[in-house]
This record gives C-alpha cells, sequence and structure tokens, in this order.
C-alpha cells in the first residue's frame, strides 16, 4: 500500500520512499500480518544520493503499525487515510501516521542520526552515525519475542556502512520503554519519508523481515 504528497516509486529495483524534490512526505507498507509476540528481525539497506547543492534530508522511518487500525486495514493500493500527509520535512511521514506503534527514524540534514520513536513520534533514544550520504547504508531492527519476560523484552536497533552488523546495538532497551505491546490484530512494517527544503532520494531494498504470519490486511 503506498500513499503520499508524492507517491513511492520503484526505481532499478528498489523502494524509493523519497524523491529528490523538496515538500515531500510519502509512505508505503506491507499487507502482511505479523504476530509481534513471536519476536521480530527487519533488515535493509539504504542509499541516499542526488541531493545536488543542497543539504542532503529529511529522512525516513521504518514503522510498525496495527493491523487492527481501521485507516490501515482498509487502505486500497494507492492512497487512503493513513498517512499524515502534512508530516513532511523532519517529521518524515511518521508523525501522524495511524496507527503506529513504533519506529526507527534516520534523519539526515548535515547531522545523521538514528532513533527510535513511540507512537505518538516521541523520541525514546537516539544516537549519531557516521555519514550515509552516497553511501550504501544497513539497518536492522530485533524485537525479542513474548517467551522473554515483560522485564526484560527488549529491542535492539543497528546501523553499518559494511553490510556486516556488530553484535553491540547502535541503540537498544526495553519495550515497555516505548509502551509497545502484542496488538492481538498484529503489525504490519512499513516505510515513511519526507523532505523539507532539504532533498535526497532514498532508495531501499535488500528487504529481509522475519516473524510469524498471520494473513494479509
Amino acid at each position: 500500500r503506498i500513499d503520499g504528497t508524492n507517491f513511492p516509486v520503484i526505481s532499478n529495483g528498489k523502494l524509493r520512499i523519497t524523491q529528490a524534490n523538496s515538500g515531500q512526505c510519502s509512505g508505503a507498507f506491507y499487507k502482511n500480518v505479523l504476530d509481534l509476540k513471536g519476536g521480530l528481525d527487519i533488515s535493509f539497506r539504504v542509499n541516499f544520493n542526488s541531493a545536488g547543492a543542497a543539504t542532503p534530508g529529511d529522512g525516513f522511518s521504518v514503522f510498525l503499525g496495527n493491523a487492527g487500525n481501521t485507516n490501515l486495514a482498509s487502505a486500497p493500493p494507492t492512497g487512503g487515510l493513513w498517512l499524515n500527509h502534512g508530516s513532511s520535512g523532519g517529521a518524515v511521514g511518521y508523525v501522524g501516521l495511524q496507527g503506529a506503534l513504533m519506529a526507527v527514524e534516520v534523519i539526515h540534514n548535515g547531522n545523521p542520526k538514528v532513533s527510535v520513536m513511540g507512537a505518538t513520534a516521541n523520541q525514546i533514544k537516539s544516537a549519531t552515525i557516521s555519514d550515509p550520504y552516497n553511501k550504501n547504508s544497513y539497518y536492522r531492527l530485533v524485537i525479542d519475542p513474548s517467551s522473554v519476560s515483560s522485564a526484560s523484552r527488549g529491542y535492539k536497533v543497528f546501523f553499518s556502512l559494511t553490510n556486516s552488523f556488530t553484535t553491540t546495538p547502535l541503540l537498544s532497551g526495553l519495550l515497555t520503554e516505548i509502551g509497545l505491546s502484542d496488538p492481538s490484530s498484529g503489525v504490519v512494517v512499513g516505510f515513511t519519508g519526507g523532505t523539507g527544503t532539504n532533498i535526497f532520494n532514498t532508495d531501499i531494498d535488500s528487504l529481509s523481515i522475519f516473524g510469524v504470519g498471520l494473513g494479509v490486511v
């Protein structure tokens, strides 16, 4: 499912979640539903490019959404009511996202950082990263299964410029910090992106999602 002021496109086999134009907000999510109780392991590659003379920006998010949310569940292949078209620029399309549960955001804007965001786009944690512009950069989000006790059940976020993740995450914490629980309807995985005055193409590929399937929305 896709939506936005500029729809995401497929370019050379990659999901281009933002194009190098100003004032964009866009999003895409996969209709496959996953059971968060089984844990999740999501990894993908990103290439930011074509900013030209502008400062590269703004960025993107990979998000988990509640599959039981009406606007997500009823979203047509294009359009719908699940994405806030006003969340361009540094909001990277995640602010106001219907059914949002959490996200990992990557913002460039001359000072690249990765942040873990809650359901209301509240920042939980963040860390600066090496400049990923005009390079391949790699990201991974791991969420523990419910077989891990709630007191220690957590998440880990990894970042690399070499297609090889270390055993030490860039960011980690407890699901209780995010307020993330296991929705009975399951979750969907998607991406949002935004540009303001700062622009670039955001090209995503090599996506792998490991989890327990519950069907499709």
